[in-house]
C-alpha cells in the first residue's frame, strides 16, 4: 500500500469526488460537504489540510479527511475536517487495520512528533474499534462528549403504549390548531426541489431567529447558516430533508436533518415561540416519524445531546466519544497528549453534571446585556395577509404580523379559551378585542 496527502480540495476532486460518490455511506462523506466545511470562517485557521487518501493495487481503496496544526515545541495535532459539523466521520471505503496504519505511517514521516484528537465517533462508527485495538498506537485515551439519542421509527409504531396519554393531549393541540387555520405537517426532500428548499431554507432561519434570539446557539451564526446556504447551492446532491409543521403556510415548528441511506439525522431543529403552549415541537416530531415511514426512513438519530424533549421520543441513546491517541513513543508526543486530554475531560465533566449551564446561566446576562430585552416582530420573518376589519372567527395568518410578544399573548389566550371553537376577534380603535369561548373571556391587544 502506498499513501498520497492532498492538501488542497481542488487537487483532490479528480480522485475524490467520483470515489466519494461511489463509497461515502453519508452525506457528512461526500466531496461537497467536507470542502464546505473547510471553506467556513474560521475552520481552516493556521491549520494545513492532509486529505489523506491510501492506494492498493494503483487503485484508490480508503480515504480519510485530516487536518494538522502546531500544537507546541514541534508537536502537531491531527483532527478531523469538520469536526463539531459531522456526525459521523472517519475513513471511507475499506475500513480495517492495514488501511489505518498506512494512514497513521504516512502522518508520522510527516510530523513525527503528533497526536491524535478524533471527535464524534459513535459506538457504531466501524473506526471506532481500530481505534481501541489497533497497535500502532502506544498511547490513547477515550472520554464521551454527548449521549446521542435515537429512535426506531417502527418500534412500537409512532405512539408508545406508555405514553398514551401524552399522544392524547397532542392529537388534541392538532385538532385546535385545525380548527384556528390550515395546519399540515409537510416533508420536504432538497435534492429533488432545489429551488423551493432554497427558499424555504430562509424562512426556516427567520423561525430559528424567533426562536433563539439572544442564545448561544451555534446556528445563530452567520458563518454556520452561510455554511448550508453555500451546500445546497453548490452540492451535487445533498441529502437534506426538512420535516415542516405550518399553519395557514407559516411554518411553526420544523425539524431539518440529513438523510443516509435509511436514517434521518436531525441537525437543525426550532419551533415559533408563541406556540410553545401547543406543544408545536413535539406535535412536528410526531408527525416527522409518520412521515419517515412515507420516505422509506426507519432510523431516527436526535444527534448530540439529551434534552427533556429528546429524551420524551428517544428508544435508546448511543455515546459520542473523543478519542486522543498518539503513535509515538517520545515523552514529547506523550506530553502534549496528556495536555490536550485534560481540557476535553474537564468540559464532558462539567456538561455531565451541570456545571458548564450553571456557569452559562450566570455569565450569559454579562456577556449579552442587552439580549434579553431584544424585542423582534413576526412581521419581520413573515409575510401575511392583512387584518380585516369586522367580527369573524380567528386565523393565525390574520395576526401573524403582531409585534411577537403581543403574538405570545394571543396565542396563549387561544390556548386556553378555544377548546371547543377557535376564538372570534373584531378590529377596535387601535387595536383588536378577541373573544374565547368561555363566558367573560376576552383580551384585548393594543397595535399602538
Amino acid at each position: 500500500m502506498n499513501t498520497v496527502i492532498w492538501e488542497s480540495f481542488q487537487d483532490a476532486e479528480p480522485e475524490l469526488r467520483p470515489f466519494l460518490r461511489e463509497r461515502a455511506r453519508s452525506p457528512f462523506e461526500g466531496f461537497d460537504w467536507l470542502r464546505e466545511c473547510w471553506n467556513r470562517p474560521g475552520s481552516s485557521e493556521k491549520k494545513q489540510l492532509m486529505l489523506t487518501g491510501v492506494y492498493a493495487d494503483g487503485r484508490l481503496r480508503t480515504f480519510i479527511p485530516l487536518w494538522a496544526r502546531r500544537f507546541f515545541a514541534g508537536v502537531r495535532e491531527v483532527g478531523f475536517v469538520g469536526e463539531g459539523l459531522t456526525p459521523y466521520p472517519g475513513l471511507t471505503g475499506e475500513i480495517d487495520e492495514p488501511a489505518l496504519a498506512a494512514v497513521v505511517a504516512a502522518i508520522s514521516r510527516r510530523y513525527p512528533h503528533s497526536f491524535y484528537r478524533l471527535t464524534d465517533i459513535v459506538e457504531e462508527n466501524p473506526l471506532r474499534v481500530l481505534l481501541e485495538t489497533s497497535p500502532v498506537f502506544r498511547a490513547r485515551r477515550k472520554i464521551t462528549l454527548y449521549p446521542c439519542p435515537y429512535r426506531g421509527v417502527d418500534d412500537e409504531g409512532a405512539v408508545p403504549r406508555s405514553r398514551k396519554k401524552r399522544m392524547k393531549r397532542l392529537r388534541a393541540y392538532i385538532r385546535q390548531l385545525e380548527s384556528i387555520g390550515d395546519f399540515r405537517c409537510e416533508v420536504l426532500e432538497f435534492d429533488h426541489h432545489r429551488h423551493e428548499a432554497a427558499e424555504l431554507l430562509e424562512r426556516l432561519w427567520a423561525l430559528h431567529t424567533l426562536r433563539h434570539h439572544g442564545t448561544r446557539n451555534s446556528w445563530c451564526r452567520p458563518e454556520n447558516r452561510d455554511l448550508i446556504r453555500n451546500y445546497v447551492r453548490d452540492a451535487e446532491t445533498t441529502g437534506l430533508v426538512a420535516f415542516v409543521s405550518s399553519l395557514d403556510g407559516v411554518p411553526i415548528a420544523f425539524d431539518l436533518g440529513f438523510r443516509a441511506g435509511d436514517a434521518f439525522v436531525a441537525y437543525i431543529i426550532a419551533l415559533h415561540p408563541a406556540f410553545a403552549p401547543f406543544s408545536a415541537g413535539h406535535i412536528n416530531q410526531y408527525l416527522a416519524l409518520e412521515r419517515c415511514r412515507e420516505i422509506g426512513i426507519s432510523f431516527f438519530d436526535m444527534s448530540n445531546g439529551a434534552g427533556v424533549a429528546k429524551q420524551k421520543w428517544a428508544h435508546g441513546s448511543r455515546d459520542n466519544c473523543c478519542h486522543l491517541l498518539t503513535a509515538d513513543s517520545s515523552a514529547l508526543s506523550r506530553f502534549a497528549l496528556a495536555c490536550a486530554t485534560a481540557p476535553v475531560a474537564a468540559k464532558a465533566w462539567g456538561r455531565r453534571t451541570g456545571v458548564n449551564a450553571r456557569i452559562r446561566r450566570f455569565i450569559g446576562p454579562l456577556l449579552e446585556p442587552h439580549a434579553s430585552q431584544a424585542k423582534l416582530k413576526a412581521n419581520q420573518a413573515f409575510q401575511v395577509q392583512r387584518v380585516l376589519d369586522g367580527e369573524q372567527s380567528f386565523s393565525f395568518s390574520q395576526v401573524a404580523n403582531l409585534p411577537l410578544d403581543k403574538l405570545i399573548e394571543v396565542m396563549q389566550f387561544v390556548h386556553d379559551n378555544g377548546r371547543r371553537e377557535p376564538p372570534r376577534f373584531r378590529r377596535i380603535a387601535n387595536g383588536l378585542s378577541f373573544t374565547g369561548d368561555r363566558p367573560g373571556a376576552e383580551l384585548v391587544v393594543s397595535l399602538t
